[in-house]
């Protein structure tokens, strides 16, 4: 666990170097192969509780170092099998892979009648998860719109969305983007509720980039009025801050 939350940490820094994206998502295979190989795919009959929670974590690695042969199998399991009947442990690591890998254009289209359609609320968040990491421009653009149509998207699940599509690298400048020209919306539809400030909150913890920092400055300085925003966004501006320092330091 500790080792994947390094990982996740370190992928910040290689988000703008193609170079050292490759070497990273490499080395992670590397990292991750010896308990690929232990654990597998299926779960073995007696098998400890700690290796069922491990097989996630350690398939997310292989998929993030894009190793063919797991792509392939993710795929696979994906197009084989309803995404309702997957495994609970994997359903959101093989939706994933499915999304970003498969090139099926009906990829999309496929989850996103599941999640209007379903009432567990572990499959909608798995399918938010797999869906907000697509790598394609006019999916990007579909799921932004869909972020303010509260018959699709309930409100409370509005700011997964957002945040699931702001850590996407391709989606990022869309999304942050998508916040500034929305607020009006977000306003009437959350300011009476405490998730209101989750959005300069959660912002803050993913924008990354000098240029980022001066546009969330210049966006939220002015809400600092509102009482429920004003210590969320003072916190923003540091936590942006420093992680920049850190980003262009190391």
């Amino acid at each position: 666990d500790m080792i994947a939350i390094a990982i996740s940490d370190l992928k910040r820094f290689v988000e703008t170097n193609p170079d050292a994206e490759k070497k990273l998502r490499a080395f992670v295979g590397r990292l991750a192969q010896f308990q690929f190989s232990r654990l597998g795919w299926d779960a073995r009959p007696g098998e400890p509780e700690e290796d069922t929670e491990l097989r996630a974590t350690i398939l997310g690695c292989m998929v993030y170092a894009e190793d063919p042969d797991v792509l392939a199998e993710a795929i696979h399991r994906f197009q084989a099998t309803p995404p309702e009947q997957l495994n609970p442990e994997l359903r959101s690591v093989i939706m994933t892979a499915a999304v970003r890998y498969s090139g099926d254009v009906h990829v999309i289209d496929r989850l996103l009648d599941l999640y209007q359609s379903t009432s567990s609320s572990d499959l909608k968040s798995d399918i938010t998860n797999a869906l907000t990491s697509t790598r394609d421009n006019g999916a990007i653009a579909r799921l932004l719109k869909l972020l303010s149509d509260t018959k699709t998207i309930r409100p409370q699940d509005t700011i997964s969305w957002y945040v699931g599509l702001l850590r996407n690298r391709e989606g990022r400048d869309a999304t942050w983007r998508w916040l500034r020209e929305h607020w009006p919306w977000i306003e009437k539809t959350f300011g009476s509720d405490k998730s209101h400030d989750y959005f300069p909150r959660y912002s803050a913890n993913i924008l990354a980039t000098r240029t980022q920092l001066d546009e969330y400055r210049e966006f939220f300085t002015p809400l600092k009025s509102s009482p429920a925003l004003t210590r969320a966004i003072d916190m923003g501006i540091l936590d942006l801050s420093g992680r920049i320092e850190l980003l262009e330091r190391d």
